[in-house]
C-alpha cells in the first residue's frame, strides 16, 4: 500500500504540480485548498504526511498545524510547510505550532520537495 500524502494548497496550478509529482514517484496524494478541509481529511484518512501552505483560506496554515499536533492520529505525523511567506517570525510561528520541516516554495524545486518527503516517510 503506498503511503498517502495530504496537500493542503489554495493555487490549484501548484496544488496539481506538486501532486503529479508526488503521484508520479508512488505516493498517492489527497488535494484540498483550505484549512477546514484539511483538518477533515486529517480526522477521515491515515495519513503519513501533509505539505502545508500557510496562507490558505478559512482556517490558516499555522492552525491547522495546531490542529493536527492535538489529534491523537496526527500528533507525530510530519507535517512539511510549503510556504513562500518567508521572514522568521513565519517559520518561527510554523516550528512552534508543530510543523516538521519548513520549505520556501520560491527556493525548492518540486524534485527537492519529493526528496524531502522520501528523507521523512521513505520511499512510496
Amino acid at each position: 500500500m503506498s503511503k498517502k500524502i495530504l496537500i493542503v494548497e489554495d493555487d490549484t496550478f501548484i496544488q496539481e504540480l506538486t501532486g503529479k509529482k508526488l503521484e508520479k514517484a508512488g505516493y498517492t496524494v489527497i488535494m484540498v485548498q483550505n484549512g477546514q478541509d484539511a483538518i477533515k481529511a486529517a480526522e477521515e484518512e491515515d495519513l503519513d504526511l501533509v505539505i502545508c501552505d500557510l496562507v490558505i483560506p478559512h482556517v490558516d496554515g499555522f492552525e491547522v498545524i495546531t490542529k493536527l499536533r492535538g489529534l491523537e492520529k496526527s500528533k507525530n505525523l510530519p507535517i512539511v510547510v510549503f510556504s513562500n511567506l518567508a521572514d522568521g517570525d513565519a517559520l518561527g510561528k510554523a516550528t512552534a505550532a508543530g510543523a516538521t520541516k519548513f520549505l520556501i516554495k520560491a527556493n525548492f524545486s518540486l524534485s527537492d520537495v519529493v526528496n524531502e518527503v522520501e528523507n521523512l516517510i521513505g520511499k512510496a
